[in-house]
């Protein structure tokens, strides 16, 4: 009989599938914030990760690769223990089990191939997420929240020596105190064809003001936002705030046209995780799927306008230097950037 010989391909196939499985493809090791569980993480911010993983020294953080990678663990286990008894019961008088223990080995067999896919199909729609969150992030909500930033500091891994540069990526427009900047992009934007949609009080502090504008198949929105301090974790608010102008004022039809955004914020205070992520990080504000943003803080103490620069190498330049020279233009000043 060849029970033993079959049980034992079988059972290298399937340890070194295993194999292949943990080590290989793992826990997206080339991308810089996929283990991280932190709001930084796309996959983290999106509920893929696993809380008590994280002192975890083999097995993946993400909750969909765990699963396949313990499926794979069991089902090898579970070979083992199969094999063991195809041998020892092959030419005994229970070789009735031994016939079906190799019978499990071949389902085995099957059933790995079927992980394997299920894990690089898991591994995949993972990547696509990851990557495609840097530049439009919609959360567990499924609706654009143009404020969060996650994952743009890639600096973490720059040298020491080169850490130290000016990472500022903003271009700054001084404005004297009687220019009424943010009186003149209100009124600005309505003269222009903007309509005031929706108003929020902000931390008790200011208001946030959104402003929308439709033109043929594409629509332009505009947030004017007023705070005293702007700290790190106003990025929800902000989110939220969005959000329900979202739902209440873009239709289904409008989702699925280019939506060009420019938020300005207005504060004293501008020294906080969510100001450089807006003015200074590496990547800036990059746009994907007819998403386009631009992010602008005006420091009313030093009376400064500060608008995300626009990359030179960047695809979307031109998109760029249209919607930062409507914000110029708003304010009071010349359009060309």
């Amino acid at each position: 009989m060849k029970f033993g010989n079959d049980a034992t391909k079988q059972l290298m196939a399937i340890m070194l599938g295993y194999i292949i499985v943990v080590r290989n493809f793992g826990s997206l090791r080339n991308e810089p914030f996929a283990n991280c569980f932190g709001e930084e993480n796309p996959l983290y911010a999106m509920g893929f990760m696993r809380e008590k993983s994280q002192k975890s020294k083999w097995a993946a953080y993400q909750r969909g690769i765990f699963f396949w990678q313990a499926f794979a663990l069991v089902l090898a286990i579970m070979s083992n223990i199969a094999f063991i008894l195809v041998r020892r019961f092959v030419f005994s008088d229970f070789e009735e089990i031994a016939v079906y223990m190799s019978t499990f080995l071949r389902i085995s067999y099957v059933s790995f191939v079927i992980i394997l896919i299920g894990y690089v199909i898991t591994w995949s729609y993972y990547m696509v997420t990851y990557r495609r969150s840097f530049q439009y992030y919609t959360g567990r909500s499924r609706v654009w929240k143009p404020f969060s930033f996650v994952g743009q500091d890639h600096y973490c891994d720059w040298p020491e020596e080169l850490s130290i540069l000016s990472r500022i990526c903003a271009s700054t427009y001084p404005y004297e105190e009687d220019d009424n900047v943010k009186e003149n992009i209100k009124k600005s934007c309505v003269l222009d064809g903007y309509e005031k949609a929706c108003e929020f009080d902000f931390s008790d502090q200011g208001k946030v003001t959104f402003y929308k504008k439709t033109e043929v198949a594409e629509v332009h929105i505009l947030s004017v936002a007023e705070t005293e301090i702007l700290w790190d974790e106003h990025t929800k608010q902000l989110n939220d705030f969005f959000g329900e102008f979202w739902r209440d004022n873009i239709g289904k039809e409008e989702e699925k046209q280019p939506i060009y955004f420019t938020f300005v914020i207005f504060c004293r205070r501008t020294d906080s995780l969510l100001a450089k992520q807006i003015l200074e990080e590496a990547n800036g504000l990059l746009m994907y799927r007819n998403r386009y943003r631009l992010g602008a803080i005006f420091n009313e103490k030093s009376g400064e306008l500060n608008i995300k620069q626009v990359s030179p190498k960047s695809h979307y330049k031109d998109i760029y230097r249209k919607m930062s020279g409507e914000l110029r233009r708003f304010a009071g000043g010349d359009a060309e950037i």
